[in-house]
């Protein structure tokens, strides 16, 4: 038997939903209403979540929030999430692999890029845009200008794989058997046309002049330098 409701009538606003008219108690006997949500879904509601304010839409509210959630932060999971993530991972996360080649030598990323939004708008007015569907070489990685400096608007720019090889910390003069010098690993590979890692393998042989490339190979000097 339906119990009548005499504090909720049809034309009720609670939240998104419009009461259409009472219905049938549910199955605990509970009094409930059939309701239109502004999106247009009918769906029926407890009077008591109407009261409470429980049920405020059919569910549409949540989805718009979560999506503007996910588009002012960039969108966790996307290509620019991880690269977010990964910087503040390097800087200040001790038990990170790669925290002593940043955060532990005085890296850190600055105090606006802690709120991924920020972090997202200079992104996207400085030129990124998701490579993920291309080779390696040609996505877009983010590469600190001064490799002394932080992760800062002032002293960041998006690069290719292969432009930011460049700037390494590690990147070191080579000179070739035939005297030709080079500010850089990759500037010799990319004119040679071998890897870096070929003639960075050669530089490191001691035992003897290993050849590659047509060159034998060795450091000017022991130093590390940026180009």
């Amino acid at each position: 038997m339906m119990r009548i409701s005499t504090t909720i009538k049809p034309g009720d606003v609670f939240g998104r939903f419009t009461v259409i008219r009472q219905v049938e108690n549910d199955l605990r006997n509970r009094p409930q209403q059939l309701c239109r949500c502004e999106c247009g879904n009918e769906r029926l509601v407890l009077n008591n979540s109407l009261k409470t304010g429980n049920s405020r839409s059919c569910g549409c509210f949540a989805r718009e929030r979560a999506a503007a959630t996910q588009y002012r932060h960039g969108g966790k999971g996307t290509p620019l999430w991880r690269v977010w993530r990964g910087i503040r991972n390097r800087c200040e996360n001790p038990t990170n692999s790669d925290f002593l080649h940043y955060g532990g030598r005085g890296i850190m990323v600055c105090a606006e890029w802690h709120d991924l939004a920020f972090f997202r708008d200079w992104a996207v007015a400085n030129g990124w845009e998701d490579r993920s569907h291309l080779p390696r070489s040609e996505q877009l990685t983010i590469d600190r200008i001064d490799n002394d400096g932080p992760y800062s608007p002032e002293n960041c720019r998006w690069a290719t794989r292969s432009t930011q090889g460049r700037n390494r910390r590690s990147n070191r003069a080579v000179r070739r058997s035939d005297g030709k010098t080079y500010g850089t690993i990759v500037a010799a590979a990319e004119d040679v046309g071998i890897s870096y890692g070929e003639i960075r393998a050669a530089c490191l042989c001691t035992r003897k002049r290993k050849i590659v490339g047509g060159y034998g190979w060795t450091f000017v000097r022991n130093d590390p330098i940026a180009d």
